[in-house]
């Protein structure tokens, strides 16, 4: 169940880039709702539901790292880019 999830973030990570096409905000905000419905299946006894809420929880998580840096990069001022605001700690706040 474990390699579920870093499956799903290979797949998102590689469909991403045709998701994000569609609008990076768009993306950001709809993804985020998949990730939260995805970790709901937590929540339930059958392990194979599980499994597919974990490839569906990695899944969002790998558009959301193709998504989320550019966003912050045209977002936040140059000035805070260079003190680390930038996609460097959107990366690691993925990690937590």
């Amino acid at each position: 169940m474990a390699t579920s999830s870093i499956v799903g973030i290979c797949i998102g990570s590689l469909l991403g880039g045709d998701i994000i096409k569609y609008g990076r905000r768009f993306t950001i905000l709809h993804f985020n709702i998949v990730g939260l419905l995805a970790s709901c299946t937590i929540f339930t006894l059958n392990y194979n539901v599980m499994c597919v809420g974990r490839v569906v929880f990695g899944m969002s998580s790998g558009i959301l790292l193709c998504a989320t840096p550019k966003m912050i990069d045209e977002t936040v001022p140059a000035k805070l880019l260079d003190k680390g605001f930038g996609a460097s700690t959107a990366i690691i706040m993925c990690l937590f």
